[in-house]
């Protein structure tokens, strides 16, 4: 983390809406701690400010009034000796020089200070010469993010960093002329320490996509030469395409290039040089290059790693990158200064497309554990930490035995499954499977069931289920579903402590034990119906108690599976805004080879008893009788999801939504709704299809995962797991 933050909600914020170039000067001369100067929608020429400060928690921002409609600043903008300072949603275009210009106005032990720069656009800046997109010299503790830069000075950079210290550029993309590249994308040179690149995109960004180092005159290092170009600087989670060299080591001292993707590299993926050669300047040396992923052709990379005079190659660390020769599967890994460490060659890394330039991964790919879509940085960046401490929640099948025959009368056991023979309609007549108790891990409140029972025409079955405090009697048998047709029975739904919310038992105290009971009849003439009971599930849940994380080997996953989208607002009018989750459940059946349409889907996962479509353990059984067997449960973390999604899992999530709580969603709120969850990008954000949009060619969208996380996980992350097919 940066040692600052901006404060975006500022109290005592002063705007100044501005129309022309000459009032944004005069607003910038008057602006004090918290002046937020809006510029209206227009052209601008060259602005230009010197000690501009606001404080910590007031910022002086210069922003655009129209985040769609940035005002177009036509001569560039250059600031000096300036201080917590904010610059977003302005657009730069065909400045003469840079673009950007922030310094410390030549006092080299005087850095201009807190300067965050977002969503900004920069493009066609300067010409053959030195000109950058950016230029910042002598500025500390600084955030560039999601910005864009495009077509900058032959001979400069999109970024070009002199003397900076304790910086991030985060999400941005950086994109030149493939055919007549600049020199470099983004630049750290002069000093330059603590610096990170994450989360960005490179396409043909200059002969050298990033100059981790550089060349600079001793007269310009900030705050003075010590020794070295750049010391402690990464690149992680970013994308290269294409570049003569998209990382350049030079005059470094210490650099970490990991998990990032290179596609298509042009002549070399990195180079080793050594350009400043003054006395007490320490060789290029020390760099890691690990955990990425190199996808490249024979022809155009002939040198992997181009080594120049007057470096230290030995002190190079090459560790876990996956190799694709795209035009030679067979190729082996390109040979490298120093041996590598657990290196591996793969086929093809099944990017989601190539021609698009989409370089995220498939949920199939060979390459997950590499590149740009393994970054670790992905969890961090939603606003999560990697959870030590879960919600308790613990999911088994119960063991399909009969412990008495007492208590499950026409009930035998066959492979592994029960059979129960029900005789007629009558009380007489039933056929009763009561399983062992069940002794949970950890005391628990909720209790969702959830059964895969095969059941012919003239059949029908209930489940039933109790719970016990410890040391206590179990409690009254309580009704929690049922299936096809029946006689006519009273229900249970409340007990001491313990209450039937519609699908699952909720409790007001602590339980530690439960069972679960199948009562089938038969109606009609024949007498020798046999219900099938194959699967059924209990999933204990306390959301207020925390439990240790188990460890979940893999790490973050970034890819989507393909699951079909659809729409529930295309079928009948009368129950279309009441069916998102048998329209979930059809998408996840399509995925599973059972594809159907949603409204019989609808029609069979429908809940009489209560008028409605999204009872959690009747879905489930509605898929079962389409041939996909399957269990409710909860998820406790994300770890846990993404686990799911890795093994190709689509989740049927549950979820209730405040006003503003889930951004991009087609509602506002939900008092509760199903979605699909089918993988995560780069960045952990969560691919959703969401049956609420009004096309299914619109189902498929990216939800923040620290917006789901509020409306799912800290809900009770309840979901339908729907299996192969057997």
């Amino acid at each position: 983390m940066l040692p600052f933050a901006f404060t975006f909600a500022l109290l005592c914020a002063t705007d100044v809406s501005v129309a022309t170039t000459a009032e944004v000067h005069a607003a910038l001369a008057a602006a004090t701690s918290g002046t937020r100067i809006v510029l209206e929608v227009g052209d601008y020429d060259a602005i230009h400010a010197s000690n501009v400060r606001g404080d910590e928690n007031a910022p002086i921002v210069i922003c655009g009034a129209d985040p769609r409609a940035p005002p177009r600043l036509r001569g560039g903008l250059q600031l000096s000796s300036v201080g917590w300072v904010e610059l977003a949603h302005l657009s730069v275009i065909g400045a003469s020089g840079n673009g950007i210009n922030i310094d410390d106005g030549g006092k080299l032990d005087t850095p201009s200070r807190h300067v965050f720069i977002h969503d900004v656009t920069v493009r066609d800046s300067g010409g053959r010469g030195n000109d950058d997109g950016i230029k910042l010299s002598g500025v500390d503790d600084f955030r560039i993010e999601r910005c864009t830069v495009e077509r900058w000075g032959r001979g400069g950079s999109a970024i070009d960093m002199v003397g900076c210290h304790r910086g991030s550029v985060d999400a941005c993309t950086f994109q030149d002329r493939a055919d007549d590249p600049a020199a470099s994308g983004v630049q750290m040179k002069g000093g330059t320490r603590a610096v990170r690149i994450t989360r960005c995109r490179f396409v043909h960004a200059g002969q050298r996509a990033v100059n981790l180092g550089g060349s600079t005159g001793l007269d310009y290092f900030r705050p003075r030469p010590e020794g070295f170009e750049a010391r402690d600087v990464s690149v992680e989670g970013s994308v290269f395409i294409g570049s003569q060299a998209p990382i350049a080591f030079v005059g470094v001292d210490g650099a970490s290039v990991r998990w990032n993707t290179f596609y298509s590299p042009q002549k070399w993926l990195v180079r080793i040089l050594q350009e400043t050669r003054a006395e007490g300047f320490v060789p290029c040396r020390a760099g890691v290059f690990a955990d990425n992923l190199v996808a490249y052709t024979s022809t155009e990379l002939t040198t992997a790693v181009n080594v120049g005079s007057g470096t230290e190659p030995d002190s190079f660390t090459f560790a876990r990158n996956a190799w694709c020769c795209l035009d030679d599967a067979d190729r082996k890994a390109p040979s490298l200064p120093t041996q590598e460490k657990d290196g591996v060659c793969i086929g093809d890394p099944r990017f989601e497309d190539v021609a698009a330039l989409d370089l995220r991964l498939a949920a199939d790919s060979p390459a997950l554990r590499y590149g740009a879509d393994a970054w670790p940085g992905g969890v961090e960046k939603a606003g999560l930490e990697l959870e030590t401490q879960i919600p308790f929640v613990e999911t088994r099948t119960v063991d399909l035995a009969l412990p008495s025959t007492a208590e499950s009368p026409r009930a035998r056991v066959s492979v592994g499954k029960i059979v129960l023979s029900p005789t007629g309609p009558r009380a007489s007549d039933e056929a009763t499977f009561t399983s062992l108790p069940m002794q949970a891990a950890h005391p628990f409140r909720d209790l969702l069931p959830s059964w895969n029972v095969t059941t012919p025409q003239h059949a029908g079955f209930r489940v039933e289920v109790r719970v016990a405090r410890a040391g206590g009697d179990f409690s009254e048998w309580l009704f929690v579903g049922d299936w096809g047709r029946l006689p006519e029975l009273p229900k249970t739904l409340e007990t001491d402590g313990a209450k039937v919310a519609t699908d699952f038992v909720s409790g007001t105290t602590t339980f530690d034990r439960a069972q679960v009971r199948v009562r089938a009849w038969s109606t009609g003439n024949a007498k020798d119906f046999e219900l099938t009971l194959e699967r059924l599930t209990l999933c204990f849940s306390d959301r207020e108690a925390r439990v240790d994380a188990p460890h979940i080997p893999g790490g973050p996953i970034a890819g989507r599976l393909p699951v079909p989208p659809r729409s529930q607002k295309v079928e009948d009018a009368a129950i279309a805004g009441r069916i998102c989750s048998p329209t979930s459940l059809a998408m996840v059946l399509a995925y599973r080879g059972a594809s159907h349409p949603t409204i019989d889907i609808a029609k069979t996962a429908f809940d009489s008893s209560n008028d409605i479509y999204g009872n959690w353990p009747r879905n489930v059984q509605a898929a079962f009788s389409y041939g996909v067997p399957g269990y409710v449960t909860r998820i406790a973390s994300w770890a846990e999801a993404e686990a799911l999604i890795r093994a190709r899992q689509p989740i049927i999530a549950s979820i209730a939504v405040k006003e503003g709580q889930l951004r991009g969603a087609p509602y506002a709120k939900t008092a509760g709704h199903l979605i699909v969850i089918t993988g995560f990008d780069i960045h952990g954000n969560v691919h959703v299809n969401d049956p609420a949009v009004s096309d299914p060619a619109l189902a498929k969208v990216v939800y923040a995962r620290s917006d789901l996380d509020v409306v799912w996980l800290q809900r009770g992350g309840t979901a339908y797991i729907l299996l192969e097919k057997p």
